[in-house]
Order: structure tokens, then C-alpha cells, then sequence
């Protein structure tokens, strides 16, 4: 698919959700410069779309490998806010008990918290933001 391109709009879509899962299974096994690059060319359709909802979760993982907790746990805490916890299999959990180790529980009790209160421009806005960083810390998303 990634090879293919998109010809139309409808691959267009397909091509940024399997970036975007690209991204998120690539931040899982530590290589924060690609997975962000690989979110950074989905992100545009994320906004352009109603695909936030669905897909906006996969920046979770990609925030966490390249060492950017605040955003990570903010993103979390604004997908529980939206939806109730946020996926109930281990692996979110994993994602916030990297957090934690690195930079405490209660550090990212406030993150989610913040997080919570988002809309869905504030959340976009820190993908943005982390898009739009020139470093990342290289580091294994747990």
C-alpha cells in the first residue's frame, strides 16, 4: 500500500490510516525518527477528516518512543476523556507505566488529567507540535 501511493481519495485514506498504524507499531519497537515520520505524513488527513476518533490513539506510542511523556499522557488522558479508559488491552497500559517510570505517577496522574479536559483541536495541536520537533530521544516505548 505505502509502495502503491494513493490514486484516489478513498486509498488516500487507507494509505494514512496504514500509515499511521505504521507509525505507532514502528514507535513499539523503538525508532522514534521513523515512527515520527511516518505520523507526520498522516497527520494532514487526521485533521483533513473524521478520522481523529479512530486513529488519533496511534500517536500515543509514537509519543512515548521519541521521549515526549507530556504529550503522550495528555493524548491519553483527552482518548479516556472522550471514550472511557483507553484500550483496555495491556499495551495503553504499558505506554503509561513507561511514563510513569520515567518521569513519575503522579507527573502523568496530571498530564491525563489535563489531557482530559481537551477538545479535539488541542489534541491535534500537540501532534503538531511533536510533528513539528526536530529531536527526539531515541528510546524503547516499553
Amino acid at each position: 500500500m505505502l509502495t502503491r501511493g494513493a490514486s484516489d481519495s478513498y486509498d488516500a485514506q487507507r494509505l494514512s490510516a496504514t500509515r499511521i498504524q505504521l507509525a505507532a507499531t514502528i514507535a513499539l519497537l523503538g525508532n522514534a525518527h521513523t515512527a515520527l515520520a511516518e505520523a507526520r505524513q498522516a497527520l494532514p488527513w487526521l485533521k483533513a477528516t473524521m478520522a481523529w476518533p479512530r486513529w488519533g490513539d496511534e500517536w500515543i506510542p509514537v509519543a512515548v518512543c521519541c521521549g515526549q511523556h507530556a504529550v503522550a499522557m495528555q493524548l491519553l488522558g483527552h482518548f479516556e476523556g472522550q471514550t472511557g479508559p483507553f484500550d483496555s488491552t495491556e499495551g495503553g497500559r504499558r505506554l503509561q507505566r513507561s511514563s510513569e517510570a520515567a518521569c513519575g505517577a503522579r507527573q502523568v496522574a496530571a498530564w491525563m488529567a489535563a489531557g482530559r479536559s481537551l477538545d479535539t483541536e488541542s489534541a491535534l495541536r500537540l501532534c503538531e507540535q511533536l510533528a513539528g520537533s526536530s529531536t527526539v530521544a531515541s528510546r524503547n516505548a516499553g
